[in-house]
């Protein structure tokens, strides 16, 4: 993938990822990235807009770029869900994606650091277990094995990401999310003209070295210049 970017947002259970990400595509700077899942649809969710809703087998028979398992225990009974993703389209587009440090990890080994822009989004247990409790299926349970197994999850989360946020008021952390990331890409920008300038540099330094230039030469040097400042006009 040579031209997309990939936005990913991490956070722990009850965090706001999901509205944070309904917010940053609602219009046309970002698009969504939907992943596959195995398990069955909540109410409310929508099919090709919150997850794909398959059965394991043909979730299987996908060919994903990430795959990750969770296990949960509500009311005693043990579930096991999968999900993953589908190559994106290279389209110069920046996709938006949820994803646990796991499927981060993983994302970022297939896609390099580069082409990922990574946010966590912070929030205070005492928060994010009040958000939980006015969730129906709410059980004590589960979120103390949630709680226990973020802990350890999300220990060093802070070597993965580009930013961390708290959302504790939704429309401030989104803001900052689309300020950061147009800094960062600004900066990827002007790196890429630094670099292709130092290129331009050095072959303009072995043309000059020639001790007779030809015609050509003369012409290819002239090119060269022309796309320098190209470059530098769209940089500004």
């Amino acid at each position: 993938m040579d031209k997309s970017n990939i936005l990913v947002l991490v956070g722990k259970s009850a965090s706001g990822k999901t509205r944070i990400m309904n917010e940053l595509t609602d219009g046309n700077s970002f698009k969504r990235w939907v992943s596959y899942t195995t398990r069955p649809k909540r109410q409310g969710e929508v099919e090709g807009y919150d997850y794909y809703f398959v059965p394991y087998d043909a979730f299987k028979k996908l060919t994903l770029v990430d795959e990750r398992v969770y296990h949960t225990n509500v009311g005693g009974n043990a579930e096991t869900w999968h999900y993953g993703h589908s190559e994106p389209s290279d389209d110069g587009s920046t996709y938006v994606v949820i994803a646990d440090p796991d499927g981060l990890r993983q994302l970022i080994k297939r896609y390099g650091r580069n082409r990922i822009f990574a946010v966590y989004i912070d929030v205070d247990d005492g928060v994010r277990k009040a958000r939980c409790v006015q969730r129906k299926d709410f059980d004590e349970t589960e979120w103390n094995r949630r709680l226990e197994d973020d802990t350890k999850v999300f220990a060093d989360i802070d070597k993965y990401v580009n930013l961390t946020v708290k959302n504790h008021y939704l429309p401030l952390c989104v803001d900052q999310i689309r300020y950061s990331y147009s800094l960062w890409l600004k900066e990827r920008t002007q790196e890429k003209i630094v670099s292709l300038v130092e290129q331009y540099s050095l072959m303009i330094r072995q043309i000059c070295e020639t001790t007779n230039i030809s015609e050509e030469q003369a012409k290819t040097l002239t090119h060269i210049f022309k796309n320098m400042t190209d470059i530098a006009q769209k940089g500004n």
